[in-house]
């Protein structure tokens, strides 16, 4: 991405979320943290990839050797205040400025969604990871029951311009799966999530291996 257009896409994120120096985290956010902490634990070479303001983080940098990278200026910026951890701008959408096989973990927590093509996205995850690396995300389930219900009542799907992808589950486990060895798929909140997934998670979190 051109100097031009980035600042131009970074002032766009910006404009779009406001203020993300931090602040109380949702109840969201609160399980999604802990489930990656759980999932990475310490002494890894650790990528943080749409790292906004560092809210997830805050949960598992402290241990790891970590680089944050976003295109939302701001909070880049308020990311490498907040947690003290090497920060890299830039757009990501379809190459990452990191060397074959240079770190043990990937987190991308609700960056999905915003990429425009999610197979060269994944394939540069893939590229940059060691051999058994960890790969650990979340999005949106684009497709629950109230967003089913927008969509018959003429609404879009969702809200968010910056969302260029919808999820569900048995989309999100096919796209993973062409890349990486899926280890587990959590639901996330939502009263009937864990009988239905597909119709009642807010969301899903990743758990895969290179």
């Amino acid at each position: 991405m051109s100097g031009e257009r980035g600042k131009r896409v970074a002032a766009y994120y910006g404009a779009r979320y406001g203020d993300r120096a931090g602040g109380e985290l949702n109840r969201s956010t609160r399980i999604r943290a802990e489930l990656f902490a759980s999932w990475i634990g310490t002494g890894k070479r650790l990528l943080e990839l749409g790292c906004g303001s560092g809210s997830l983080l805050e949960a598992y940098a402290t241990g790891n050797r970590v680089t944050a990278m976003d295109i939302d200026t701001p909070a880049l910026e308020a990311c490498r205040q907040r947690l003290g951890v090497e920060t890299v701008w830039g757009d990501f959408a379809t190459e990452l400025p990191f060397a074959h096989a240079s770190v043990d973990v990937v987190v991308a927590g609700e960056t999905l969604e915003h990429m425009p093509y999610p197979p060269l996205f994944l394939g540069e995850v893939r590229r940059v990871l060691t051999a058994g690396g960890l790969f650990v995300g979340s999005v949106p389930n684009a497709y629950r029951y109230r967003n089913r219900l927008r969509v018959l009542s003429g609404k879009p799907i969702d809200t968010d311009p910056t969302h260029l992808q919808f999820f569900s589950l048995a989309s999100l486990q096919a796209l993973l799966s062409a890349s990486f060895t899926v280890e587990e798929i959590v639901p996330i909140r939502g009263r009937w999530s864990g009988r239905w997934p597909s119709l009642f998670a807010h969301r899903f979190a990743w758990r895969c291996r290179r």
